[in-house]
């Protein structure tokens, strides 16, 4: 009896399962943020350290209305170059990557990034007309209230999480 080599059960078995859940194996690289929309970034305080969702998601709710920007919020995950790996959240301006909260610490030329999925702003606000009633997100965008960080949940939904 022959054996298939592991590399060839692994493609044919766990990769298209990936491919199923959306789940894109691809490494990809973050490029530095561009000047115009890195001082838009710092102006409305979205380059804080450990808030990767909320740095990420207001830069694409701050940006929602400006024609020179094109933001995606992209859920994935950073492997450092000491190996440790954590879920995060970046953007995607203009076709290229960036990340907000780890190019200020200048932490992300020396990390490994991999896209888990990819929202369009028009994708965000379906979600958010889909978890909240349209007085809280009226408040959300007021400040009165908190945005709750778009992430994946322990059931592999992509939700709105109070945390």
């Amino acid at each position: 009896m022959a054996f298939a080599p592991s590399s060839l059960i692994l493609a044919n078995n766990f990769l298209p399962v990936n491919r199923a859940l959306g789940i894109q194996e691809v490494s990809m690289e973050i490029s530095n943020i561009p000047k115009d929309l890195y001082d838009l970034l710092v102006r409305n305080n979205l380059t804080q350290p450990k808030l990767c969702y909320t740095n990420s998601f207001q830069a694409v709710m701050n940006t929602i209305s400006k024609q020179q920007f094109d933001i995606h919020y992209v859920l994935g995950t950073v492997t450092t170059k000491e190996g440790h790996e954590f879920d995060h959240a970046f953007i995607k301006c203009n076709g290229k990557y960036h990340d907000p909260t780890l190019e200020p610490q200048g932490l992300h030329s020396n990390s490994t990034y991999k896209i888990e999925k990819e929202f369009s702003p028009l994708e965000i606000v379906d979600l958010l007309k889909n978890k909240f009633p349209m007085a809280d997100i009226t408040e959300m965008v007021e400040g009165k209230k908190p945005w709750w960080p778009l992430q994946k949940t322990s059931v592999g939904v992509y939700q709105f999480v109070d945390v």
